[in-house]
């Protein structure tokens, strides 16, 4: 029978002191994520929880101890923790299971590391052995290396990554890691209950658990730089897509007009030959009044992508009325109008040429309002949209993009620290961009 001094030892000593040292490693890799609405009530909510789910793994470690050797016992109540820890990342933020899972086996292994190498100094530093000396001193000098030590590895290697949200992983070395991991954790059991402290064999045992952790480090992030080539290759893929797309349409418009120039030859005959011209000059003043609209914004770069939307539009036979203060993106890099205002353009059309043709419409503002930039595209469209990790799925048939040209306007959004709203009722998308003039 385990007393009540045992159940809080425990408790305290691996339950609450898991949740502490680990959590905040596996947070500063969720860094880049956005996070969950409410996300301040959500952290507050998590005090209970964590006190909650320490006491309830703690119960059933004590319970199975009954029935089961130790060794089981103890494994699971790790696996358990890892379990709630993960639950958090899920509840803060924004992200795929992968990659709150990538994650999560970053950041215990960043605190096994940092536990390994306290452990060695704290026997090896004889004033870190006399601070030791008491609970309290103990878990003082304890909470100021991992913090330390966090801060460290956050300011050399993590401040600057912006690791994906929606990663998809099929690489059989993602797993593993996670069979190694699960090894650490049960290799680490046995060391701890079977091997002497401060024996050779005790040291070899965390040099090789501290290789291997170092190794998932590495792993993770030679992952994470593949992942973010293959996105940067299918960026530029799209990029010359987009660009093809623009010179077929520029083509297309000189090969109207090169038509459009043998109508006016032959009209110009026919007025020598003395025929009655007005009819046909009428027809061929309408189908060239397509282009002659341009747009003067008052920014050159944004009338260039509303001029080509315009005419992809017109051959779609979408109606397109845009009121557009370009002064007021003075502000804002030329590639990231390009950016911004081609894929929302794009994902609206790709809306509604699913319509009947007297529905396909697409709005676009842009104008000044209480110290903000206000951007707005709104279109109708036909079906329920998916939502993923807080934007519309792609209804492209390459899922390589999924969701991209939405990803891409929150990057820029959130480049110039704005925000970005999404409404869908009555069957009207709308898409709202703020973006305060003080950038």
């Amino acid at each position: 029978m385990i007393n009540t001094h045992a159940f809080i030892e425990i408790c305290g000593r691996l339950s609450i002191d898991f949740f502490a040292t680990v959590f905040p490693a596996v947070f500063m890799f969720c860094h880049s994520y956005n996070r969950k609405p409410h996300f301040y009530l959500r952290v507050v909510l998590t005090i209970p929880y964590v006190l909650l789910f320490s006491s309830l793994a703690t119960l059933l470690y004590i319970t199975m101890l009954r029935s089961f050797p130790y060794f089981p016992s103890l494994f699971l109540q790790y696996i358990l923790l890892l379990t709630g820890i993960f639950i958090i990342q899920y509840v803060y933020f924004d992200a795929s299971v992968s990659s709150l899972l990538i994650n999560l086996l970053g950041g215990y292994s960043l605190n096994q590391i940092s536990q390994y190498i306290f452990y060695i100094l704290s026997y090896r530093l004889p004033f870190i052995r006399s601070l030791s000396t008491t609970l309290f001193g103990f878990y003082l000098i304890r909470a100021i290396w991992f913090t330390l030590s966090y801060i460290l590895v956050y300011q050399l290697f993590l401040k600057k990554q912006n690791i994906d949200d929606d990663i998809k992983i099929s690489d059989l070395s993602f797993y593993y890691s996670i069979a190694i991991t699960l090894f650490l954790i049960a290799f680490n059991i046995i060391r701890d209950k079977y091997v002497s402290s401060q024996t050779v064999i005790d040291y070899m045992c965390i040099v090789c658990m501290l290789l291997f952790h170092i190794f998932i480090l590495l792993f993770r992030s030679g992952l994470l730089n593949s992942i973010a080539s293959t996105k940067e290759m299918l960026l530029t893929q799209k990029v010359w897509e987009e660009k093809e797309a623009s010179l077929r349409i520029t083509q297309d418009a000189i090969n109207t007009i090169n038509t459009k120039y043998h109508d006016l030859k032959y009209m110009i005959n026919m007025m020598r030959s003395g025929e009655n011209t007005l009819d046909f000059a009428s027809d061929l003043a309408d189908s060239l009044h397509a282009y002659e609209q341009t747009f003067s914004t008052g920014n050159s770069t944004l009338d260039l992508v509303l001029t080509e939307a315009m005419l992809r539009y017109q051959q779609n036979g979408v109606t397109f009325v845009c009121l557009a203060d370009g002064n007021a993106l003075f502000f804002m890099h030329t590639t990231d109008i390009i950016s911004l205002f081609s894929n929302a353009l794009e994902n609206a059309l790709e809306a509604v040429v699913k319509l009947d043709v007297h529905l396909r419409e697409v709005y676009c503002t842009v104008r000044k309002q209480a110290g903000v930039v206000l951007i707005q595209v709104e279109n109708p469209f036909s079906s329920d949209i998916t939502f993923v990790n807080g934007l519309p799925a792609t209804i492209k048939q390459d899922k390589n993009y999924h969701g991209f040209g939405m990803k891409s306007i929150r990057q820029t959004v959130e480049k110039y620290h704005g925000d970005m709203q999404i409404e869908t009722e009555n069957n009207r998308f709308k898409l709202k961009i703020l973006l305060p003039e003080s950038n």
